[in-house]
């Protein structure tokens, strides 16, 4: 059971969302335009398997508190979502992958933090070498940096500004 559920998150998970900031920056859309093609084809994809999946069975466990929790949530995810397609459009291109790395380990950083404050886990020393880790990856990500042009200017950036100069 738990080799499935790593291979499932390696496999299904963490390759499909590795990939999916660096396929969504070679768009060159506008932040806001990104955001909505994102969480419309993310909740077709989503809402495939309810099709097949029974009323009984969806209601089983429902109450209005665990909707609003779910509703939480999902605010929480489109709040970062809209703020990580923003952040796609200032970076220059060469510097994705860097910001892509540092974001996902802070998503998994601060998950384990809030599994410890909220849910009460237990601090062991297998997490404390995955913040470690984390940590190394995102210095190490941060050294290796390319010199920008000094004329490039995101898209994100220009329409701020009022077009281009």
């Amino acid at each position: 059971m738990t080799s499935s559920l790593i291979l499932r998150a390696l496999f299904g998970a963490a390759l499909f969302w590795g990939m999916w900031p660096l396929i969504m920056k070679q768009s060159m859309l506008h932040p806001v335009l990104k955001n909505l093609i994102f969480a419309g084809v993310t909740l077709g994809i989503v809402a495939v398997p309810v099709m097949w999946t029974s009323r009984a069975e969806l209601a089983g466990n429902f109450s209005w508190l665990f909707l609003g929790i779910a509703i939480l949530a999902g605010v929480s995810n489109g709040i970062g979502t809209a703020n990580y397609q923003w952040l796609l459009a200032e970076v220059p291109k060469q510097m994705t992958s860097v910001f892509a790395v540092a974001t996902l380990v802070m998503i998994v950083a601060v998950t384990a933090i809030a599994g410890v404050v909220v849910n009460g886990e237990k601090i062991t020393w297998h997490k404390l070498l995955v913040f470690g880790l984390a940590t190394l990856t995102i210095l190490a990500a941060s050294l290796d940096r390319p010199a920008a042009p000094e004329s490039e200017v995101t898209p994100a950036a220009q329409s701020r500004e009022g077009g281009t100069s």
